[in-house]
């Protein structure tokens, strides 16, 4: 057996292109048995190693040094659904190139080498599925940033794919095509408090979701609004919200839809000093105190009603003072004088706001929710806040026969848990004077009963809602 050893320094020339092994056997040797080669190696060192490859994120910036005579390598993964990809040398300390090579790293001689770019300080370059060099979807492809002079040069490299920009509320009317996705962005400022994302003018359904990294899907997002058929979609994001608040930066926004579904989508952000909005959830009360003097009169809430849902109530009760109750279907929290929805009864009497999915002038659609507490009273006022929904709408109540038990009557009808009823009594059919026989009755099941001594010639009613003063 035989080693061989080779060494050379090619010094001032680039490392790329191909390298060969050569072994030439000039000495003779055995042929019983005939000499075999055990193994052999290449190594090739850099005196200024290139850098990379790097995988590039889209829409994010990447600053770095490339040496004299060398390349700064980079891989960009090409989703399935895009159909051009734009490179940005955003800056550069002195003339720079950008190389691409569909299959491995560029260095200027290789086969399907292309320059995109320069030498230049600067430049974009897009490449799309009909251009040369051509993008191949769901595919790789590979840059090299070539420094031919004689000093280091730092530079900034950006690449994306086809994602239109959202300008502040500057809508965007189109047309889902063949694969029915489309992506956009928007760069929320340090200024902004809120913004609202908006899918609107549907044709058929769509869905949007939101996400701070590129790329949303429908099973993988931050925010995602999915209401059934045309209904518009919104998403709102503002400073506080959870699980992940507004920030400065790009957003990438995803609608999710059918070919050929026609729609509008706008992003419009808000800069005004956003109030403390508090999230209710399900069901729960709480118990608030409007601090009128110090405070302002308003009190704000946010509820997100779930995708099937047919009935939302908010209510306001146990107040000290006057108190009104408004609420609005998204962005900003609605105002005494600006809503969807209002209730405002005379006095300490509870308010409540009841919306359906064929509600007007806005129905109950899947989404954030906001609902203001309004003080009427000019001073200080407590009171308790709840919001719920339902996955039925609880309108059809359903009388079921009455039962004798101990001496009363018993009158059951099917309920919603956690809705409000109350029982009227009517001595004659002809009188229209209903009066409360009951308390209000929170319901705890879907079938409730309520129990009453007997008067002769009584006929009842379960009605939904507070009992008034009885």
């Amino acid at each position: 057996s035989f080693r061989v050893g080779a060494g050379g320094f090619f010094v001032g020339s680039g490392g790329g292109g191909f390298w060969w092994l050569v072994l030439v056997d000039t000495g003779g040797g055995a042929t019983t048995p005939a000499a075999v080669l055990l193994s052999w190696e290449l190594r090739t060192v850099y005196e200024n190693p290139a850098l990379g490859p790097m995988v590039l994120v889209p829409g994010v910036r990447v600053t770095n040094t490339v040496a004299p005579g060398q390349m700064a390598y980079y891989i960009a993964e090409t989703p399935a659904w895009s159909t051009q990809a734009t490179n940005r040398l955003v800056t550069a300390d002195d003339n720079l190139s950008v190389w691409h090579n569909p299959l491995q790293a560029p260095v200027g001689t290789n086969e399907n080498d292309v320059r995109l770019l320069g030498p230049a300080r600067s430049g974009t370059s897009v490449i799309g599925t009909n251009s040369t060099p051509s993008l191949v979807p769901g595919s790789r492809y590979h840059l090299g940033i070539q420094n031919t002079n004689a000093v280091p040069v730092t530079f900034v490299l950006e690449m994306d794919f086809d994602v239109t920009p959202l300008e502040n509320s500057a809508p965007i009317s189109s047309t889902l095509s063949a694969m029915p996705l489309r992506y956009f962005y928007h760069d929320a400022t340090a200024a902004e408090t809120a913004v609202s994302f908006q899918l609107r003018d549907l044709t058929d359904t769509a869905d949007l979701v939101v996400s701070q990294t590129p790329y949303p899907t429908l099973t993988s997002y931050t925010y995602g609004s999915f209401n059934a058929g045309t209904n518009a979609e919104e998403v709102i994001v503002t400073v506080d919200t959870d699980p992940v608040a507004l920030s400065p930066g790009r957003w990438y926004v995803g609608v999710f839809g059918r070919s050929n579904a026609a729609y509008t989508i706008s992003a419009v952000g808000y800069t005004n000093a956003l109030p403390r909005i508090v999230t209710l959830y399900n069901g729960i009360a709480q118990a608030a105190t409007n601090l009128a003097a110090t405070a302002g009169t308003n009190d704000y809430y946010r509820f997100v009603v779930t995708t099937n849902a047919l009935r939302a109530q908010f209510e306001l009760g146990d107040a000290t003072g006057g108190m009104a109750l408004v609420a609005r279907k998204g962005f900003p929290p609605p105002e005494l004088g600006s809503c969807d929805y209002l209730s405002s009864n005379p006095g300490t009497n509870d308010e409540t706001i009841v919306v359906w999915d064929g509600s007007s002038p806005v129905p109950l659609t899947a989404g954030d929710w906001y609902i203001t507490a309004v003080n009427l009273a000019g001073a200080d006022v407590s009171y308790t806040i709840k919001a719920a929904e339902w996955a039925a709408r609880g309108t059809n109540i359903m009388a079921l026969p009455p039962e004798l038990s101990s001496g009363s009557i018993c009158l059951t009808w099917t309920s919603l848990p956690g809705l409000r009823y109350y029982v009227q009594a009517l001595t004659n059919l002809s009188s229209t004077n209903w009066v409360a026989v009951s308390p209000t009755i929170v319901a705890a099941d879907y079938a409730t009963t309520y129990c009453v001594a007997p008067v002769s010639c009584m006929f009842f009613r379960a009605c939904a809602g507070p009992a008034p003063a009885w």
